[in-house]
Formats: C-alpha cells, structure tokens, sequence
C-alpha cells in the first residue's frame, strides 16, 4: 500500500465535507485525524467504523449519536433508508463484501469499490455523517489496494448524486 501525498488526502477530505455543507479548518482537522485512524486499519470492522464516526463527527452531534449507529429510521430525501433493526446484519455483511471484494479483477475494481461505497449509503448506518464516512471507507478501500484516491469536487456532487439514483 503507497499511502497518497498529505495535500491530496487534505484536498479529497475537504471537499468531501464541503459536498455535505461542513466548511473550516476544525471540520478538516477532524476528518484527517478520521482518515490517519482507518488507514492504519487492515481491515474494516464494526468497532473501527464506528471509530471513524466518532472521530469525525465529534461534537457535531449528541453524544448518543457519536460512534454508534442508528436507533431510529432515517429518510434521505423522499428515500426512506434500511430499517434499523436490520443495521448490524447488512453491515456485517458489507464489511465482509469490502474486505473481500479485492478477490475481483484490477480492472473491475473500480466498479467493485463504488457499488459498494452505494451499499454503505443505502444502509445509511448513522444518524449523520454517513456521506463523509462513506467516502473515507470508499477511498481505504482504493488506497489498501494501490489505486489513487476518489476525490469528487463539491462542484461535481450532483453527478456524484446520481450514483444513488
């Protein structure tokens, strides 16, 4: 695994918040401290995810909601998402999809990272930051595998909206 320069992880991180309407160098401070913890992770678990989430998300949210996942259902937009009693199965299952999925070509691993990546948006685990996160674990999973990071311009997001159409 080559790790990407600082300023490319930086420039991917802020954009990924400004995509969402989080601005500011405390915002990016914390996004990078997200990234520096789950990079170092060989794999992907349901403690490190929600350790990802705690660390981003910290005191933007209600401590109840910081690093755990959802006790209520959620809609984004007028898509109602998974039912919350179903969240720690779908997403077992999907961390067992992203840590295996390398199995597939090189060539469809581009495919294979962004499916998943609107796997986790659909299963929509948190209360908030889920587009953050996801993107984060999108990009872990493309850098274990020595592809470049996924960095999409807040100018970019409603294309990047329609992968969730």
């Amino acid at each position: 695994m080559t790790l990407p320069p600082l300023r490319r992880v930086k420039l991917f991180l802020e954009e990924s918040n400004a995509i969402e309407g989080v601005y500011g160098e405390e915002a990016l401070e914390q996004a990078l401290k997200a990234w520096n913890f789950i990079i170092r992770q060989d794999c992907l678990t349901i403690n490190n995810i929600c350790t990802t989430h705690q660390i981003l998300m910290d005191g933007l949210l209600e401590k109840e909601h910081i690093g755990k996942f959802r006790n209520c259902n959620v809609r984004v937009g007028t898509k109602v998402c998974l039912d919350k009693d179903l969240i720690n199965d779908v997403i077992s299952n999907w961390i067992e999809q992203t840590n295996y999925c390398w199995a597939a070509s090189r060539n469809d691993l581009t495919k294979v990272s962004e499916k998943l990546h609107i796997e986790y948006e659909k299963i929509h685990p948190f209360i908030d930051g889920n587009g953050r996160t996801g993107r984060i674990f999108w990009n872990w999973a493309r850098v274990r595998n020595d592809f470049p990071l996924k960095i999409i311009l807040e100018i970019e997001k409603f294309d990047y909206y329609k992968l969730f159409i």
